[in-house]
């Protein structure tokens, strides 16, 4: 039976996926700002205690990936960084 910690780590695993197709310069920093927010969720999934902090911390991370990704959307594709 699954821990609260393997469930937390499987539901960031679902909810922050990593797109393996690639099509432009966009998707690629788009996949790098999911790779890097799934990390961090692991690593504050390890580091604390299931609680409602935690929760909170993991959803304003999926926020923050969402934000981010978005803005990269919205960037024309020749103001790539």
């Amino acid at each position: 039976m699954a821990t609260p910690k393997d469930q937390l780590k499987e539901r960031i695993d679902r909810d922050i996926s990593v797109p393996h197709s690639l099509t432009s310069d966009q998707e690629l920093r788009k996949q790098k700002v999911r790779y890097w927010c799934r990390q961090l969720a692991h690593d504050l999934i390890d580091r604390m205690t299931p609680s409602r902090e935690l929760s909170m911390a993991l959803t304003h991370i999926e926020e923050a990936m969402l934000i981010a990704c978005a803005g990269i959307d919205r960037e024309p594709e020749s103001s790539a960084r």
